[in-house]
């Protein structure tokens, strides 16, 4: 009777031990993911809609993020950081700096990691890939690149190398709206 209440003694043993790691799993892994939705981009109510009548398209940006047009696009930044930083033309890329810029232009980009396909965007065929580094210390860039009738629309974001992943949900955010209205 003693080696049966032995082998019950290390049954419930066994079931104790797998009982916490499983419930100290749990509790790690939920915070975990508690931690990354809360670097994730808004959801489509806070944002706000550009339009472009030149090429006829329109997206979604962030509210909080500010928008500049210039001659060969737009650049989308998400702070006041990003500002300085661009003005100064090199140095450190500070962790809450993101910047979406969509180039409009004849040609497409060659170069960085290598160019995998990509999801659709607007309905066409695009491309991925990715640029480490640049005259920035710790800056990184994802490109996503598609062609409609000659005309290449480029978008990366630019982000400190630690928030890849708040990065790539942004990106995604926005080319998840980029509609052309033809």
């Amino acid at each position: 009777m003693k080696n049966s209440q032995k082998g019950f003694t290390n049954i419930i043993l066994i079931v104790v031990i797998v009982a916490i790691v499983a419930v100290g799993g749990y509790f790690v892994l939920s915070k975990k993911s508690h931690q990354i939705s809360n670097n994730l981009v808004p959801t489509t109510a806070n944002l706000q809609t550009y339009k472009n009548n030149n090429y006829n398209f329109e997206l979604k940006y962030p509210n909080n993020y500010s928008l500049i047009e210039n001659k060969t696009g737009i650049l989308i930044s998400s702070s006041q950081s990003c500002q300085k930083t661009l003005g100064t033309g090199g140095g450190q890329w500070p962790k809450d700096c993101f910047v979406y810029e969509l180039l409009i232009q004849k040609n497409k980009i060659e170069g960085g990691s290598a160019h995998t396909p990509s999801t659709k965007v607007a309905g066409y065929s695009s491309e991925k890939f990715e640029i480490d580094g640049g005259m920035y210390d710790n800056l990184n860039q994802i490109y996503i690149q598609f062609e409609k009738g000659g005309i290449w629309y480029i978008s990366y974001v630019s982000y400190h190398s630690e928030n890849k992943i708040t990065a790539e949900n942004l990106l995604h955010e926005i080319l998840s709206t980029f509609i052309f209205s033809e």
